[in-house]
């Protein structure tokens, strides 16, 4: 079987996090880019790749206070490209060009240098609302729309 032989690739990673990495069960911390996003650089090509990353990426606190939330108790998890190809003739033979990575989409939980909030009892509110939306509207949306809702 060849090893791109897959339709699509979708990875979640639910972990602690800070600036640029994730922190492995063995406690190190992995560059984000470097060993887990860049590894599917020269894989699938052409071939949809989504990460969903339920992390930290930094120590700052994004407070904002939700009346519906209020007695809810919230921890953190501290310690996109166009898709345009181009058709290049090589030797009698047209090959496409795809641009790196716009066969990627990555969603973050939260923003750059900020941490991720989660509740210990009902965990990441990230991904419960993925989950939710996922559920309530597959049948009718493509993942760019479901993303947005």
């Amino acid at each position: 079987k060849k090893k791109d032989s897959c339709d699509c690739a979708i990875i979640i990673i639910l972990s602690h996090g800070g600036n640029g990495t994730i922190y492995a069960v063995d406690e190190l911390a992995l560059n984000v880019d470097e060993h887990i996003i860049s590894v599917f650089d020269d894989h699938l090509i052409g071939k949809p790749k989504l990460f969903i990353i339920q992390a930290c990426r930094g120590s700052q606190c994004n407070n904002r206070s939700i009346a519906s939330l209020s007695n809810t108790r919230w921890s953190s998890d501290s310690i996109t490209n166009e898709n345009s190809r181009t058709n290049v003739d090589s030797g009698g033979y047209k090959t496409t060009m795809v641009p790196i990575r716009s066969d990627m989409a990555i969603w973050y939980s939260t923003v750059k240098d900020y941490v991720s909030w989660r509740s210990p009892d009902d965990g990441s509110i990230f991904i419960q609302t993925l989950i939710t939306v996922f559920a309530r509207t597959a049948w009718y949306y493509d993942l760019a729309r479901m993303v947005t809702c």
